[in-house]
């Protein structure tokens, strides 16, 4: 749900240097003939999902063989530690300092935004290649897209609009306060992106998974009720909890904080200080 810039890599140069260190005559040969076939998926990839999006993406045909090549070529030049073009790897995994996925999580390894284990005519492309939280990782395993409305949001093709579309609502459960979290994009206005949006958000379970990191938050807005309420009355906090907010959104984009402080602004008895049992 956060844009990445595109890798500024020279594909073709990456291939080269890749196979350049195979060993062995005949898989290197079979390697070099499907180059021109390689790069050209790789512009195929890039067209379409900037055109028509993550669905469309036809993917080129090739042997069982040529398939399996190209899947080790991967793993032993670009993940292997020893591999030739290991650096690419490295550089991708800094690129970013948070989960272009769930906006918060911790980049641990690298997506393939369509699965290796379908796309091999991309596996070692890296407009294809994404930092990613483990948790992200593991949830979106071998997905792929279903159609145009049911597609993840690709961090290097797909930019959603510059304004708010994470939500959140205060509920009073028995425990006490809690965050419950929600996306909402108009898609009269801005067409497959929205339900993109809803799925994405859907998919990789970011309810749960921002309620709990949301406690925090939580613990923050509680501290100023009790900080404020006295001296600015419930309206006082429904406008300072207004302005944090306008600050998060201003400095990060949709972020949980932006979303809760929101939610707080919008809470007539939560800015009363009746958020306890």
């Amino acid at each position: 749900m956060r844009a990445l810039n595109r890798p500024a890599i020279d594909y073709r140069a990456l291939y080269r240097k890749a196979i350049s260190q195979t060993q062995r005559n005949a898989d290197k040969a079979v390697l070099e003939g499907i180059e021109d076939r390689m790069v050209a998926a790789t512009e195929a990839y890039d067209a379409t999902m900037q055109n028509e999006g993550p669905h469309a993406v036809v993917k080129i045909d090739l042997t069982a063989e040529e398939e399996a090549l190209a899947g080790a070529l991967y793993k032993k030049r670009i993940v292997s530690r020893k591999g030739i073009c290991r650096s690419t790897y490295d550089d991708l995994i800094v690129s970013t300092s948070t989960c272009p996925y769930c906006l918060d999580g911790e980049i641990y390894e690298i997506d393939h935004f369509l699965p290796q284990a379908h796309h091999r005519d991309v596996v070692m492309y890296p407009g294809n290649l994404v930092p990613i939280c483990h948790p992200c990782n593991h949830i979106k395993l071998e997905l792929l897209p279903v159609d145009a409305r049911h597609s993840l949001l690709h961090p290097y093709f797909d930019r959603l609009p510059v304004q708010p579309w994470l939500f959140a609502a205060i509920d009073r459960t028995a425990d006490g306060p809690v965050l419950k979290f929600r996306v909402q994009l108009d898609e009269a206005q801005h067409g497959n992106i929205a339900p993109r949006l809803a799925y994405h958000f859907d998919t990789l379970s970011l309810d749960s998974r921002m309620r709990v990191r949301s406690a925090r938050v939580l613990i923050e807005l509680q501290a100023d009720v009790e900080q404020y309420l006295a001296d600015l009355g419930a309206g006082g906090l429904k406008v300072h909890f207004a302005s944090e907010a306008d600050k998060h959104f201003a400095r990060h984009g949709n972020t949980l904080e932006a979303a809760a402080y929101r939610a707080a602004s919008t809470n007539d008895a939560f800015c009363a200080g009746d958020y306890k049992n």
